[in-house]
């Protein structure tokens, strides 16, 4: 008997980066969605999760110094490492850095970023903008399937355009709109406010003189997104979990229960 969403996954919604991974992998999406595979920590999950954390705590006015802000969401994240040694480092080796990104590097890097965002967020206010929410959360219906997420931040612009708007703590640029389009969808849903722009925010590259990449959402219609999400729904309950071998294996979160690249394939779920 076929069993839904719900007791697959426990969820009985999808959110956007779990398309984007069901998508991307389908094997990934299995290990860690439905069957709960334990994965590998790395210090950018961290150092990211700090940086959001950080500049909402100043955004809602919670905290006024960056620094501060920082301090307090770093220490939060360091009491989730069980093990520094075993937390994996991205990027790449360089003089500078020739232990990666390491915790070192997020330690500086992360104030540095919440440091650029605070003074982007200045100048933009100067410049007549609003900061309209912060974490926009919503859950909604696409097609027929539930829909959720967290809106980084909403903003109306100096010409009174609604603006949805994602920071991104990795080093590149999306090459996708699709998450901004979802995010325009389900705010429209949630709140009756139609955001026909989009943006992401690369935190690396923070500062009053930043300009983010404006996108149009216009083409990211109900309907439409409707239509993937029912198909991703089906796609799961349907047990259709294929595997994308590709260059990002060897740094995959599961790579150690993935039998295509080597791994301990799970004979049974790890919940």
């Amino acid at each position: 008997m076929t069993k839904t969403l719900l007791e697959l996954t426990g969820s009985g919604s999808l959110s956007y980066s779990s398309l984007d991974t069901l998508l991307t992998c389908g094997e990934k999406y299995r290990l860690t969605k439905i069957l709960g595979a334990p994965q590998s920590d790395a210090w950018y999950l961290f150092g990211g999760s700090a940086v959001h954390e950080a500049t909402e705590l100043l955004d809602k006015g919670e905290q006024e110094d960056p620094a501060k802000a920082w301090a307090i969401c770093w220490e939060k994240q360091m009491e989730r490492v069980v093990d520094a040694s075993k937390v994996r480092a991205a990027g790449r080796a360089t003089k500078a850095n020739p232990n990666k990104e390491d915790q070192a590097w997020w330690e500086k890097s992360g104030l540095e970023q919440v440091k650029g965002w605070v003074e982007w967020v200045a100048a933009r206010k100067a410049a007549g903008w609003t900061l309209l929410e912060t974490e926009a959360a919503f859950e909604v219906t696409l097609g027929s399937t539930p829909v959720r997420g967290y809106i980084d931040r909403v903003f109306v612009t100096d010409t009174g355009e609604t603006l949805i708007l994602d920071l991104k703590t990795g080093g590149r640029q999306p090459q996708s709109t699709v998450q901004l389009g979802v995010y325009r969808q389900g705010y429209l849903k949630a709140t009756g406010t139609d955001s026909f722009l989009g943006t992401y925010f690369m935190t690396r590259q923070g500062g009053a003189d930043y300009e983010p990449t404006v996108h149009s959402l216009t083409h990211y219609t109900e309907d439409m997104l409707g239509r993937w999400y029912d198909r991703a729904k089906a796609i799961v309950e349907a047990g259709l979990f294929v595997p994308h071998v590709g260059p990002l294996c060897p740094s995959c979160s599961v790579a150690p229960h993935c039998e295509a690249v080597g791994g301990t394939a799970p004979t049974s779920s790890f919940k």
